[in-house]
């Protein structure tokens, strides 16, 4: 601010109110620069001031940050806990603090402070779903964001899950993670029909087993799945629409996809992957009966051609034991009696389930 002098003049900030007027020669620095509004610091020539820029959540920038889109954006500020803090603010000896409105309101978790409101996705303002944060806000990044289905206040309470928000167009919401080592997702599991969680806490994308809340309660009309081999991860697209993933599972019927992937998509997910070269059906609740190879999410197939006796299947959720198949899979490849490569059972590292 402009600071008035008694004979009236107003200072700029290049200028000082020295004995009674505006003083504004510049400084000379001990390297030969001529300093302005820079201060000079002895033996480093001329130092460039920057203000304090307040934005419209009411954060003020440090001197490495500048205000853009209505919050602090620049250099991580170290906090004396030595913990980098971007989009938070620091407060000594507590470490880095979740972005404030001007009423005190945190955003939380993957929340930020846009035009004084906290963006869509965080814990004051949950989302329905992924996709609706993707078509809301200008390039969210992939992270766990807070998500209700239903509105805030009604029956099914805010959670957390991660949202993908660059891969295949993005919008993707985190269903479920698997470990293949685990018998956990075996078909036989209560979890694929019930509404129970699974490591709740636990919502980022990671090889961290879990079943989230949003497994229950988001719509949806794609699913995308992921298998993990090694270093690879491939992944496999269906579309179909249901309430939620529960929905299309809890009658514990076989259900078809409303548009299937293909034997060929499928295989793609495991190198070395072997399947019987009939039958070839794609679904939920995938069985035929006790034994014979199903899949709660993925394809069965046989070498006699029908679907009454499949010994091969790839997926989510395996079980069935015939020919030699492990029926202890919850995601992987199984196929005995003549797969296309052989008899293999191939356990995925882990795998994902992933809908939009």
């Amino acid at each position: 601010n402009s600071a008035a002098c008694d004979d009236g003049n107003a200072c700029t900030s290049a200028d000082a109110c020295a004995k009674a007027a505006c003083a504004g020669k510049p400084v000379a620095c001990d390297d030969g620069n001529a300093c302005t509004i820079d201060y000079c610091d002895s033996g480093k020539g001329c130092q460039t001031i920057l203000p304090v820029v307040p934005c419209d959540d009411g954060s003020k920038c440090t001197t490495g940050d500048t205000c853009a889109a209505g919050q602090c954006v620049g250099d991580p500020v170290v906090c004396d806990d030595a913990n980098p803090c971007t989009k938070d603010s620091c407060a000594p000896a507590k470490g880095c603090v979740a972005p404030a409105l001007s009423d005190g309101t945190k955003c939380g978790a993957a929340g930020v402070c846009l035009a004084g409101k906290c963006s869509l996705g965080s814990d004051v303002t949950p989302a329905a779903s992924c996709k609706q944060i993707l078509d809301t806000l200008t390039n969210p990044p992939s992270a766990v964001y807070w998500l209700d289905p239903d509105g805030v206040g009604k029956g099914v309470d805010k959670f957390q899950t991660w949202c993908d928000m660059s891969a295949d167009g993005g919008g993707w919401t985190l269903i479920a993670k698997i470990d293949g080592a685990s018998n956990t997702f075996v078909y036989g599991s209560a979890l694929w029909t019930n509404n129970a969680t699974l490591n709740a806490d636990k919502p980022e994308m990671n090889s961290g087993q879990a079943k989230l809340a949003s497994f229950s309660t988001v719509p949806f009309e794609e699913l995308r799945l992921g298998m993990k081999q090694g270093a690879l991860t491939r992944w496999v697209k269906v579309k179909h629409k249901s309430a939620s993933l529960l929905a299309a599972l809890a009658e514990d019927t076989y259900r078809p996809f409303d548009q299937s992937a293909g034997r060929v998509a499928w295989k793609g997910l495991l190198s070395g992957a072997s399947l019987q070269l009939h039958c070839n059906r794609e679904g939920f609740n995938n069985v035929i009966a006790s034994s014979w190879a199903a899949v709660r999410i993925g394809i069965i197939a046989n070498e006699q051609d029908n679907c009454g006796s499949p010994d091969s299947r790839i997926g989510f959720g395996g079980g069935g034991n015939v020919c030699g198949m492990n029926a202890n899979m919850s995601v992987g490849n199984g196929a005995g009696c003549g797969g296309d490569t052989g008899d293999k059972n191939i356990k995925a590292d882990f795998g994902w389930i992933l809908v939009r």
